[in-house]
C-alpha cells in the first residue's frame, strides 16, 4: 500500500508586477502551512519525500510544514508542477522511487484539485462531497493507494483518507477569519 499527500500552497500574497512564479507567502499563509506541519506531525503524515513545485510559494510552504517534523524530509525541485495539469502531476508521481512508501507532492491548483477529484474511488470515499466545494491554498488530502508500485496507481481507485483546509487544523476559538 503507497500512501499520496497532495498540498496546494499556503495562501500566497497578491503583488502586481511581480512575475507569478515569485509571489510570496502571506502572513496567512506562513501561519497556516507551519500549523498544517504541526497537524501533520501529530497525524503522522510524514512523507518518505516532498515533490515540490519550483514557485517561491511553495517552496515557502514546504519551509513552513517542515519545521514541525524531527527529521529532514527529501525535497525534489520539480519545474513540472507549476501550474502543472492533473496528468502532469500523475506522472511525477508515477516515477517516483518505489521504495519510498509514501510521498507528498506540493503544487497548484486547479491540477491539484482536479487531481485529487480523479485519484478517489468517488463512490467509497466519505470526504467527497467536502472535496467537491473546492481545494482551498493550504489544504491537505490523504490517498491510500492499493498497489506496491508507484507507476501502477490509477484513477479512481484510491481511497482518500483525510482532507484537511486550514479552517479545520488552524481556526482560532473565534474563526473571524473565515466569517
Amino acid at each position: 500500500m503507497k500512501r499520496i499527500y497532495l498540498l496546494r500552497h499556503a495562501k500566497a500574497q497578491m503583488v502586481s508586477g511581480i512575475n507569478d512564479k515569485l509571489r510570496p507567502l502571506s502572513l496567512e499563509g506562513e501561519e497556516d502551512a507551519y500549523q498544517l506541519g504541526a497537524f501533520m506531525r501529530e497525524k503522522d503524515y510524514t512523507p518518505d519525500a516532498i515533490f515540490c513545485s519550483s514557485a517561491l510559494r511553495t517552496q515557502q510552504t514546504y519551509d513552513q510544514i517542515t519545521k514541525a517534523f524531527k527529521v529532514r524530509i527529501t525535497k525534489y525541485d520539480e519545474n513540472d508542477l507549476y501550474n502543472a495539469l492533473a496528468e502532469e502531476i500523475i506522472d511525477v508521481i508515477h516515477r517516483a522511487d518505489d521504495q519510498m512508501q509514501s510521498i507528498l507532492i506540493l503544487a497548484h491548483n486547479p491540477g491539484l484539485h482536479e487531481l485529487a477529484l480523479r485519484l478517489c474511488d468517488l463512490e467509497t470515499t466519505p470526504l467527497v462531497d467536502r472535496l467537491m466545494e473546492g481545494y482551498h491554498p493550504a489544504t491537505l488530502s490523504v490517498f491510500e493507494c492499493p498497489v506496491q508500485v508507484w507507476n501502477d496507481v490509477q484513477l479512481g481507485q484510491n481511497k482518500m483518507i483525510d482532507l484537511q483546509a486550514p479552517i479545520d487544523y488552524n481556526a482560532p476559538e473565534g474563526p473571524t477569519r473565515w466569517m
